[in-house]
């Protein structure tokens, strides 16, 4: 019976060990991980050689010392997942210009975040940070205590990892924009 990676599970591990439960009568375990089949000794646990990112398969079968060969167990996959988390947009767009001092900040990712992984800071920083985010959790929307205007803000991710503990590639990413000017708005606009 096969014990870990778990059917379907996902790991940033690209050397996994596998395991599976030992038979009393067995003096060894056939393992066919992914189409190939190999001798994994009388161990209960096989460490793979690097994997690439991709979905792999696998299932054992013990041997006794006379030479009968059990049946293979059910056959589990697993996925490894090594990539970082990469932002694909922010908004204000770096460079935006005129930006309302209250419009909220928008980052989106290319996979979903660990939340209590996102750190952002502002330069100048307005204060009364909050942070809401989709279903997908793959944008944070970041509201704040309004910005001055004419301000010049600098604004830097510096850090989000993925559900995995992937760390954001090419952290910390930053961005800026120019806050509009006072304006008023009256009833009919």
């Amino acid at each position: 019976m096969l014990v870990s990676p778990v059917d379907g599970a996902t790991t940033n591990v690209d050397r996994p060990t596998l395991m599976w439960h030992g038979r009393l009568d067995a003096a060894g375990y056939l393992l066919d991980f992914d189409g190939t089949v190999q001798h994994a000794g009388d161990t209960t646990g096989y460490t793979t050689d690097i994997l690439a990112v991709g979905t792999y398969t696998w299932t054992v079968a013990a041997y006794a010392a006379v030479g009968h060969t059990s049946a293979y167990t059910v056959t589990w996959s697993f996925t490894v997942n090594t990539q970082s988390p990469e932002i694909v947009a922010v908004a204000p767009a770096n460079g935006a210009s005129e930006v309302e001092i209250t419009a909220p900040m928008v980052v989106t990712f290319s996979q979903p975040i660990e939340a209590s992984t996102f750190a952002l800071t502002s330069s100048p920083d307005p204060g009364g940070w909050s942070v809401s985010w989709d279903g997908g959790e793959m944008a944070a929307t970041v509201t704040h205590t309004p910005f001055g205007y004419w301000w010049v803000c600098q604004l830097t991710v510096t850090a989000a990892t993925d559900l995995l503990g992937n760390p954001l590639a090419a952290a910390p990413y930053a961005w800026s924009f120019t806050t509009g000017p006072y304006r008023i708005h009256l009833p009919w606009q």
